[in-house]
């Protein structure tokens, strides 16, 4: 177990590093996290602050993290968002999300003008209040259109 969770954080530090880089050629960029301990807790606040200064970044899938992400890591990417333009898809499904995080999700989607693909499937703890947030918050975007 040790030894998987070293190879997850050298690989999530590696595409940390790329991000940064700026490199013209990772435009499409996919993480799972495998553990959620210490080591890993704040993970999305380090990835949501390096994709503020990403320029080369299209696509983004964060999916099946359902054990480390959840309303923080929402709250981190909504963040993010209001800074990238960039960022063309975002996969965030079975990622934990319940209503504060779609809130927050929701609040960016109205300002959000490169957005043109968004993923919040199997997310059950948004819940109908979380969904209609989110729902709105697409009627006022004209961008995303799936």
């Amino acid at each position: 177990m040790l030894n998987e969770l070293a190879e997850n954080i050298f690989k999530f530090n590696s595409i940390l590093a790329r991000l940064e880089e700026n490199d013209p050629t990772f435009t499409h960029v996919e993480f799972r996290i495998f553990y959620n301990d210490q080591r890993t807790v704040d993970w999305h606040k380090d990835f949501a602050n390096t994709l503020t200064k990403n320029i080369h970044a299209v696509s983004l899938d964060l999916s099946g993290n359902s054990t480390g992400f959840g309303d923080h890591g929402a709250s981190e990417i909504a963040r993010a968002l209001k800074i990238n333009n960039t960022l063309k898809r975002l996969t965030l499904r079975d990622t934990a999300i319940s209503v504060h995080g779609a809130k927050e999700l929701a609040s960016c989607i109205i300002k959000n003008t490169s957005l043109t693909y968004l993923d919040l499937s199997e997310n059950p703890q948004m819940q109908v209040e979380g969904i209609t947030a989110i729902f709105d918050a697409l009627n006022h975007n004209s961008c995303i259109s799936s």
